[in-house]
C-alpha cells in the first residue's frame, strides 16, 4: 500500500559504524512484499567512525535493488540465493561508506580545536581563581 519500512538487515544498529552479520529476514520480508529494497549507510564523523554523543551523522541512500532481484526462483538453491542477496547488499553498504566517509583530517582538526578550546577555558578559570585570592590571608576569615 506504499507504507516504507525500515530494517537494519544485521538485526541492529551498530555504534562501531561496522557493518555487523547480514541476516536473512530483511530479504524475505521484500521479497514476500514484492518491494525493492533501498541500501541505506549510516555514517559517523568520528575519527574512529564510532557513535558519539554530538558527532556529526550522515546518512546516504543507495540504488535500489529491485524486487524481481530479490525473489528465489529456485527453491532448491535457497541458501546459495541468500548468501548471493547479502552479498550484494554488504558490497552497496561498502560502496556507500567508502564513496561517503567523511574525511578523517577534518574530524581530527575538529576534535583537536574542541580540546584547545577546552583547555583554554581551564587556563582562564584558573587565572581569574588565582587573580582572585591574591591579597588575602588564608587563615582570615572574611
Amino acid at each position: 500500500n506504499g507504507t516504507g519500512v525500515m530494517i537494519f538487515p544485521e538485526g541492529t544498529r551498530t555504534k562501531t559504524g561496522k557493518l555487523g552479520m547480514i541476516k536473512s529476514g530483511a530479504f524475505v520480508i521484500a521479497a514476500a512484499a514484492g518491494a525493492d529494497m533501498l541500501p541505506v549507510r549510516i555514517i559517523y564523523g568520528t575519527k574512529d567512525g564510532r557513535l558519539h554523543l554530538f558527532c556529526k551523522v550522515r546518512i546516504v541512500f543507495g540504488e535500489a535493488i529491485p524486487a524481481a532481484d530479490l525473489q528465489i526462483k529456485d527453491q532448491s538453491h535457497k541458501i546459495a540465493e541468500l548468501r548471493r542477496m547479502k552479498n550484494r547488499l554488504k558490497d552497496e553498504l561498502e560502496a556507500l561508506l567508502k564513496a561517503n566517509a567523511f574525511d578523517v583530517q577534518a574530524a581530527e582538526t575538529v576534535e583537536a580545536d574542541r580540546r584547545t578550546a577546552r583547555r583554554g577555558r581551564t587556563a582562564r578559570r584558573k587565572a581569574r581563581t588565582a587573580r582572585s585570592s591574591r591579597g588575602r590571608d588564608p587563615g582570615r576569615i572574611t
